[in-house]
């Protein structure tokens, strides 16, 4: 292995690193990061740490490369049902908060963010495979999550060594495992098929968010991974969780991120005192607007006569453009009632019903944006945006025919609208039919290639192009050329 010679060097890397990944290693680190480095350097391609780094750093960004290095990079030390106190609090204090009376009919929706090899997810899905039969028949939707393809093609598998099972009861392998001819454990289909796999960067997507369906959380579990972050990003991630958050929602981490949680400076999560445990709920009601949306204050009437006249007054923004900024903050509820306002003088504005239904899907008020979409296509009947999003809020419910229904009315409207061909891409990959699945693909990649890679798409809750195109490759990896 060639050392890398100048300390300036790792901690140029460094910076690249918790930039694209939100991984943080200090100067204190920086051997732990050249000895990750020097091993991830032979699969990379490269013969040493020192060439990889300098490859990473000055060759434009490799998104397969930096998924491959950051599996090096943190310890990924699984197992199912790790730490039982987390799971204990879920089975007795989360599950039966969130599905107390007048709650039966919502989907319980949970995410496992930095699922690593899929044991968090399928642990929560054998849990409440275990659970009451009242509880068993609510419709539940678990999205595991993570930076490395590699580990999520393995969870997809769910085949499992003995390393994985050392804190498991037989009982467990008994019911939800069968023996491979190799003497590992394969997860059962119907337990497999309770967990949907997706990448996703914590540090630069964006979330929440109806295309990566990342909002209206029950439950997000993100245990062991904010110890790797960088202070702001691990704030910074904090509040997107919130915002991915229903009201009342649940936040568990891992016991060594007590002192990254920042409870102080994000409002609205609020500490559950519990033993052995770091778990935060969402409280209900309007949250505190950024410091970015309060106008700067106005001198003093004494200080500007000292000094110069006050500026004239910033123009008053339209309430259309008020709700969309206070709505890409995550302030729902804000940006709910501004559009309320705006709809109760203009009650067929298209573009605010639009947006009330975003508002609406992303508190997980389905069927209120459904009724929102019907509303917005009645007042405009060619707007496609409102028939996508209507396609989508149809896919959340499960409804899936009507989704392909609304998606091709989309499509039949705007026949190069990128999100709608990726999302029946999706649908028929669902239901089974590759070749039309494949066909959508194709054509979201091909119109993606009209796009720079920094291109913010209209519609994609804040997702480049480049984003865009590393889903849609991974989406066409699961096929064969023909």
């Amino acid at each position: 292995m060639s050392s890398i010679k100048r300390a300036a060097d790792l901690e140029e890397f460094s910076a690249f690193i918790a930039e694209r990944t939100g991984l943080y290693f200090p100067r204190e680190k920086f051997q732990d990061l050249e000895l990750a480095v020097s091993r991830a350097a032979p699969e990379l391609g490269f013969t040493d740490a020192a060439a990889c780094i300098n490859s990473l750093v000055t060759s434009p960004p490799d998104k397969e490369l930096l998924e491959t290095l950051a599996a090096y990079l943190t310890i990924g030390e699984t197992y199912f049902f790790r730490n039982k106190a987390d799971f204990d609090a879920i089975r007795n204090i989360v599950l039966p908060a969130l599905t107390g009376d007048g709650k039966r009919e919502q989907t319980l929706r949970i995410w496992s963010a930095g699922c690593a090899t899929g044991e968090e997810p399928y642990s929560l899905a054998m849990l409440l495979d275990s659970c009451s039969p009242a509880l068993r028949s609510r419709a539940v939707s678990i999205l595991a999550t993570d930076i490395n393809s590699k580990a999520l093609r393995e969870a997809g598998r769910g085949i499992y060594g003995d390393w994985s099972f050392r804190e498991v009861p037989e009982q467990i392998k008994a019911t939800y495992f069968t023996k491979t001819r190799d003497k590992k454990l394969h997860l059962l289909p119907r337990i497999r098929g309770m967990v949907d796999f997706s990448y996703l960067n914590l540090a630069e997507d964006s979330y929440p968010s109806l295309l990566t369906a990342t909002n209206a959380m029950d439950l997000i579990l993100c245990r062991n991974v904010l110890m790797y972050f960088r202070a702001d990003l691990a704030e910074a991630v904090l509040r997107k969780f919130r915002a991915a958050l229903k009201d009342g929602g649940w936040l568990i981490l891992g016991p060594a991120e007590g002192p990254l949680t920042f409870s102080d400076k994000i409002p609205g999560l609020e500490p559950a005192r519990l033993p052995g445990l770091t778990i935060y709920r969402k409280a209900a009601g309007p949250r505190p607007q950024p410091p970015a949306l309060y106008a700067a204050a106005a001198p003093s009437r004494t200080t500007a006569a000292r000094t110069r006249p006050p500026a004239p007054p910033a123009p008053k923004k339209r309430p259309l453009e008020e709700a969309g900024g206070l709505y890409r903050a995550g302030l729902y509820t804000e940006a709910g009632k501004e559009l309320e306002a705006l709809l109760a003088a203009e009650p067929q504005n298209a573009a605010g019903l639009v947006l009330l239904a975003r508002v609406r899907a992303n508190l997980g008020r389905l069927a209120e944006a459904g009724k929102l979409c019907a509303e917005a296509i009645e007042a405009d009947k060619l707007d496609p945006l409102a028939h996508y999003l209507l396609g989508t809020i149809f896919l959340e419910e499960g409804r899936d025919s009507e989704a392909g229904m609304s998606f091709r009315k989309a499509l039949y409207l705007a026949p190069d609208h990128i999100l709608t061909h990726l999302a029946l891409g999706n649908l028929f990959l669902r239901g089974g039919k590759a070749a039309w699945a494949r066909r959508h693909f194709k054509s979201a990649a091909a119109l993606l290639k009209r796009h720079e890679q920094q291109d913010v798409l209209p519609d994609s809750e804040g997702m480049t192009a480049g984003r865009l195109e590393e889903i849609v490759r991974s989406a066409l990896t699961r096929f064969t050329d023909d």
